[in-house]
């Protein structure tokens, strides 16, 4: 799986009673199925090339707000409770991901479209919503991460660039700009 993990403050913040537990809060950017089916090199080109990916980000930042269920999946009976994420890259965030997977020849799962949230609890059937709605939060993620064979590894994105560093670079540019 490609995700994004949610900031541990905010994870605990949104963390149902008997539902996921809050480390485990994360948004799906990609699902790659049966990663014991990956060969080491198409593991290690994957890592490589989701990094270059992360490299580029300075900051993501989305907004949790709204909830939903979906359907069940095939094979199971518990319906996915989730918070809603919203951020306007999300979607391009996503095609680029599932292109770096297909270069490295490790396809995401395509058996449903993306919807990006945050699963919270399964739900059988008749149980009743634990919460009645969530309130609008900001997010600020910070890395990818690959999680393969229950091995998490995080991919950080790149630090903003130092605002004093920027600022003395433009004050050298302005004074070797003028000639007296």
């Amino acid at each position: 799986m490609i995700a994004m993990f949610l900031p541990p403050a905010l994870a605990e913040a949104i963390a149902i009673p008997g539902g996921e537990e809050p480390e485990a809060l994360h948004l799906t950017l990609a699902y790659l199925g049966d990663a014991s089916l990956l060969s080491e090199d198409t593991i290690s080109r994957l890592f490589t090339k989701i990094g270059r990916i992360a490299a580029t980000i300075t900051e993501f930042k989305a907004e949790l707000g709204g909830i939903g269920l979906f359907a069940p999946s095939a094979g199971s009976s518990k319906e996915p409770f989730y918070a809603s994420v919203d951020a306007p890259d999300l979607p391009k965030l996503h095609q680029f991901i599932c292109k770096a997977l297909q270069e490295v020849g490790a396809p995401a799962a395509s058996d449903h479209g993306f919807t990006p949230h945050v699963t919270l609890k399964y739900l059988a059937s008749n149980d009743a919503l634990p919460i009645p709605r969530i309130q609008r939060q900001p997010i600020d993620f910070t890395a990818i991460s690959i999680v393969v064979a229950g091995q998490r590894i995080d991919l950080p994105f790149r630090p903003a660039q130092n605002p004093l560093r920027k600022s003395l670079r433009q004050l050298l540019r302005t004074v070797r700009g003028c000639s007296t």
